[in-house]
């Protein structure tokens, strides 16, 4: 009797994993086609912030006066607009499993980098601090919104894990639908609640990262399309989405950036197609793990109180003077010099962390 009790539950247990989308299990040292997307994504961040942030949209008397400059500014954003999507994304691919250890390293990276990049900013402007820059590292301002976000998808992710687990497939699809659904009516084209707060709010974060879980668990025909379907989606969508936002700002249809918002169903559809593609590589790659080990210091180091409004003037100035390939080189040293900086802030966390014989 035992014995059959103990088969039924072995076949249980084979039908949910045949579900399963067919990813290799988890291991200490994970691929690197993973690890690829996630300092793609902070590339995008450096991009879309030269791109709207620093030049601004394109407004309906633009898209009539320069067509091609403007469709061309829409075009890069909506490249580059699944950055965040896609970087949530991946830690629902993963999954969260927080500890005090790597909760204190997160703090750990804000503080070091964003503490270091004002203090620079400070030194060079020949200013004093006020009290909101000491505001803004303790994450009291408007300054390094997704931190804030982030950290509270942090806190609730066992319960997120905890839903996927014991969810059946279709309540999870059930829940999954109702509230991109809701996202969409109440908080899209029509801002009717404050709570998804255009993609910015730990709500959507938390959606994204339970869609991620759903497709890593029963996406299992997902996994028969090929790289470059994907890679055919991503482009088709992005291009979707520059056309339609164009045309929206063109005949005054409609909220035009509300097509590439975090939330717009086409960045999100976006933003999946280009997960999967990462998950159709696969290779191994010391240095790209090692890149994007710190590479959420690139978020911190150029988005610090100050240092954004830098970046986009040195963007501007750039951009005036028709030398893009400064704002490419630009990109570039941010990026290397925020990796190095959170090498060394990675070393004294460790040392701290050894000498107090810190554990979990």
């Amino acid at each position: 009797m035992m014995e059959q009790e103990t088969m039924n539950t072995s076949t249980k247990q084979l039908e949910k994993n045949k579900e399963t989308i067919a990813t290799p299990p988890p291991t200490k040292e994970r691929e690197s086609n993973m690890e690829l997307l996630r300092v793609v994504c902070m590339l995008l961040v450096l991009i879309v912030h030269a791109d709207y942030l620093s030049l601004g949209g394109p407004t309906p008397a633009d898209c009539h006066s320069s067509q091609g400059e403007s469709f061309i500014k829409i075009a890069v954003y909506s490249l580059s607009t699944v950055c965040v999507n896609c970087f949530v994304l991946l830690s629902g691919w993963y999954g969260i499993r927080p500890k005090l250890r790597r909760f204190c390293d997160l703090l750990s990276q804000v503080l070091f980098i964003c503490g270091l990049s004002l203090c620079g900013y400070l030194a060079l402007s020949h200013s004093r601090p006020d009290l909101e820059d000491i505001k803004s590292l303790l994450l009291l301002t408007d300054d390094l919104w997704f931190v804030r976000s982030y950290i509270v998808l942090y806190l609730f992710a066992p319960a997120l894990n905890a839903f996927s687990s014991w969810a059946s497939k279709r309540q999870f699809a059930l829940t999954l639908t109702g509230l991109f659904l809701a996202q969409t009516l109440f908080g899209w084209q029509q801002v009717v609640v404050a709570w998804f707060d255009g993609g910015y709010s730990p709500l959507s974060l938390m959606l994204l990262y339970l869609l991620a879980q759903y497709i890593r668990r029963y996406g299992r025909r997902l996994s028969r399309i090929s790289a470059w379907q994907y890679a055919l989606a991503y482009g088709g969508l992005t291009l979707t989405g520059a056309l339609i936002n164009f045309a929206s700002l063109y005949y005054g249809i409609g909220e035009g950036m509300a097509w590439l918002s975090y939330i717009s169903p086409i960045v999100i559809l976006n933003s999946v197609a280009l997960l999967l593609f990462f998950t159709r590589l696969s290779f191994r790659s010391r240095w790209v793990n090692w890149v994007a080990s710190s590479c959420f210091a690139v978020y911190l180091l150029h988005c610090t109180r100050h240092v954004l409004d830098v970046y986009c003037d040195t963007v501007r100035g750039f951009y005036g003077d028709g030398q893009l390939w400064g704002i490419a080189v630009m990109i570039v040293g941010v990026y290397v010099v925020a990796v190095l900086v959170d090498k060394v802030r990675m070393r004294v966390f460790k040392f701290i962390v050894e000498s107090l014989k810190f554990k979990d």
